[in-house]
């Protein structure tokens, strides 16, 4: 009897097990340490920025999301925009 693709399979099944993926050695990159970012003891000292996307296109054309968190309150701000480029951000004063 012939199995078709039977190398895949038994390399899937050896990838998967549980006991393999639980006492195998670590191998990688060794894990480092966190370097925690102070959030000041004012208001607005430290924001921290990020996009989220991309998303399903809208009919204005924005496929991203632009958030602004201030580190200290937790007060977020969320922005539509089209595009990642900070050239057009900064052309445009907004997304």
């Amino acid at each position: 009897m012939f199995i078709y693709s039977a190398s895949q399979k038994i390399r899937s099944h050896i990838d998967n097990c549980l006991k393999c993926l639980t006492f195998s050695p670590d191998s990688g990159k060794e894990e480092g340490y966190l370097h925690p970012i102070g959030k000041g003891k004012v208001p607005f000292h430290t924001i921290h920025i990020d996009f989220y996307g991309p998303l399903e296109k809208t009919l204005s054309g924005y496929k991203y999301i632009f958030e602004v968190t201030d580190a200290f309150s937790k007060f977020i701000r969320f922005y539509p925009c089209k595009s990642t480029q900070r050239e057009k951000m900064v052309e445009n004063k907004r997304c």
